[in-house]
């Protein structure tokens, strides 16, 4: 694995392909509009299997998200997280560049926030287990900004009292 210099980090762009809406492009269009602008990271809120194929050989990493609603499954059963991940990572692995796998989206605070940690174990679990790279893909997941009570200046920063 060749890693990448601080300076090559920055500036690397990444964008959030998010699929909700009228009259999109097909995922291959989009794929190609990333590549000639140089877009190296993307972010997929769910494994949409269209824009899993357009990323094939693209070089374009992926952050691969689970649909909010699976998440108490992925909490609570260890073989529907094995189960995810073969159907949705193992095959498109050889030739797709997976960087994360997130675990929900913005579900912290809420209803589902409790689910996220054991969904992230039975992932982590999942991806270890299937070998799908010489590294598997590290699992995470994005909070809503709702978790801050404080965040100006950087340093007075506090974490919201229902989540601490």
């Amino acid at each position: 694995m060749a890693y990448k210099s601080a300076a090559e980090e920055d500036n690397i762009i990444g964008v959030n392909y998010g699929m909700k809406g009228d009259n999109l492009p097909p995922p291959s269009a989009v794929v190609q509009l990333y590549k000639s602008k140089n877009i190296r990271r993307l972010r997929l809120f769910d494994p949409n299997p269209s824009a899993l194929l357009a990323l094939h050989g693209s070089g374009i990493e992926v952050v691969l998200g689970t649909l909010n609603e699976n998440l108490p499954l992925l909490a609570s059963n260890a073989s529907y997280a094995s189960e995810w991940v073969a159907a949705h990572v193992t095959p498109h692995a050889p030739n797709v560049t997976f960087r994360y796998v997130s675990a929900g989206n913005e579900v912290v605070p809420g209803d589902l926030a409790r689910h996220v940690l054991p969904a992230m174990r039975n992932l982590r679990a999942a991806l270890r287990s299937a070998g799908v790279a010489r590294a598997p893909p590290r699992v995470t997941t994005a909070v809503s900004s709702a978790v801050l009570r404080a965040s100006y200046p950087p340093s007075a920063g506090a974490f919201a009292e229902e989540v601490s």
